[in-house]
């Protein structure tokens, strides 16, 4: 499914267009643009068959898709609350935050970390102007979990070097458990009060 946060993506094209420019690959660039073009369609194409079947379009209004959402967007007025509940529910993203306001090897180009940066805070302000927040957390995230995964393996690296791999160990199991925790309650909750899940 492609949401309205997917947009952020184009981020990370720019970070990667701009990056080959100042070193001057221009033949890295050209293939790289082709390839990025073949990739999009052969990866975009399901959904747009997919909603020509539903909606009669390739490309229909997102306010025919989305009906409720698309028309009530609070794009003034954002509920940044739900960065807050992202990071509740899911701990080790607060701890891969962490590791990504902290220094990252030299071999990992600026201006990828950058546009992931500028990626994630715009995925963030789009899920944030939506105007409800169920099911908020790890599904409105899950394309950008590669790049989190990043920053927690650096927050890892530091904290091995630093504090030594028992301390890093022990509070990404401590992140994991009590993710299953709060997610197990949040679904038994619903079992019990509904007699059905809401994913």
């Amino acid at each position: 499914m492609v949401r309205y946060q997917n947009a952020a993506l184009g981020v990370l094209i720019a970070g990667l267009l701009w990056q080959l420019i100042r070193q001057g690959q221009w033949q890295n660039l050209a293939v790289g643009v082709i390839a990025h073009i073949a990739a999009t369609i052969v990866t975009f194409l399901p959904q747009m068959l997919a909603w020509r079947a539903i909606y009669g379009e390739l490309l229909p209004n997102p306010g025919v898709v989305y009906p409720y959402d698309y028309p009530n967007m609070h794009w003034l007025s954002p509920h940044f609350s739900y960065a807050l509940w992202l990071f509740a529910y899911s701990p080790l993203l607060l701890m891969a935050l962490w590791g990504f306001l902290r220094p990252f090897p030299k071999t990992l180009p600026i201006a990828f970390v950058v546009s992931v940066g500028l990626a994630i805070l715009g995925q963030l302000y789009i899920n944030s102007t939506l105007p409800s927040f169920s099911g908020y957390g790890v599904r409105r995230m899950t394309d950008f979990f590669p790049y989190f995964g990043i920053a927690l393996a650096n927050a890892l690296r530091i904290l091995d070097e630093q504090k030594g791999q028992k301390l890093s160990l022990s509070l990404v199991g401590v992140g994991v458990v009590t993710n299953w925790l709060l997610i197990g309650s949040y679904y038994l909750h619903q079992l019990l009060s509904d007699s059905k899940f809401h994913f």
